[in-house]
């Protein structure tokens, strides 16, 4: 799992383009994939707070 809030914004940010491709290949809303990383060594499950949004992940690319 992440360690620090650097991180974890780090990890929310990948969660982010994963749901999106996600919902784009299956031709679902965005908001209906539920997202987490489930770390199998651990056995831990972490949910993100918040996600970046399509247009977030876009400025955070083209901003680069």
């Amino acid at each position: 799992p992440p360690h620090g809030s650097e991180a974890a914004r780090h990890a929310a940010i990948q969660l982010g383009v994963y749901r999106i491709a996600w919902a784009a290949l299956s031709g679902c809303r965005e908001s209906l994939v539920r997202t987490a990383f489930h770390y199998v060594r651990t056995g831990r499950t972490v949910v993100p707070d918040a996600l970046p949004s399509h247009d977030q992940l876009a400025a955070m690319l083209s901003s680069g």
